[in-house]
């Protein structure tokens, strides 16, 4: 390294340009030649860089802008997707899945439709732990519809009905899957439409 070469020294936490003594490397000067207004200061422990620190140091500062920049992006597009689910959640209602429950009574060997009449019971529940495959095999006035009466948030007196009944939901699980899909494909919708709009910054750093 010549005498007059330009060095980097870390002070603390900042970087200072110094030059080499022309006199002896053990002293910095923050001129390249002495002059009146020169400062001087021993090499001692101070850690020396070359100029090739110049460059490295300005890469990791492009590097970390880069960083900050794509990270405010981030933070800007999860909050925007936030939003629009917040939105979503506020202007669709969750579905429901109601079933008909029919009580009936026997008169001679026919079953006849008796008192309180047609009520509707939430089998919403059993629908989603069924899966929708099983659930849209469900037919009306079978075992397997009839069995939706022993669900958690059915009401006692349909559970314990221990007269002939029917169970009707096949209309109810086509309408309950439609809207849960018509919910599901808004929301995309929206979610496409923050993310078209979302700004291109020049800093972001390249693939």
């Amino acid at each position: 390294m010549s005498n007059s070469h330009k060095v980097w020294v870390l002070t603390g936490t900042e970087i200072e340009p110094y030059f080499r003594n022309q006199e002896t490397d053990d002293v910095l000067m923050t001129t390249p030649t002495p002059t009146a207004q020169t400062l001087y200061r021993t090499v001692g422990t101070a850690k020396v860089f070359t100029e090739q620190s110049e460059a490295l140091e300005a890469k990791i500062s492009l590097v970390e802008d880069q960083l900050a920049a794509s990270q405010a992006l981030l933070d800007e597009s999860r909050q925007q997707l936030l939003e629009v689910r917040a939105k979503s959640a506020g202007l669709t209602a969750k579905p429901t899945c109601m079933a008909e429950f029919h009580p009936q009574a026997w008169q001679g060997d026919y079953a006849i439709d008796v008192d309180p009449g047609m009520s509707e019971f939430d089998v919403t529940d059993q629908i989603e732990a069924m899966g929708r495959e099983k659930a849209l095999a469900l037919e009306d006035c079978e075992y397997s519809s009839d069995d939706l009466r022993a669900g958690r948030n059915v009401e006692a007196w349909i559970r314990d009905w221990d007269g002939p009944f029917y169970v009707r939901v096949e209309d109810a699980v086509r309408g309950y899957f439609e809207e849960k899909d018509a919910a599901l494909k808004k929301a995309d919708e929206g979610l496409a439409k923050v993310l078209r709009k979302r700004p291109v910054r020049d800093d972001s750093p390249e693939p």
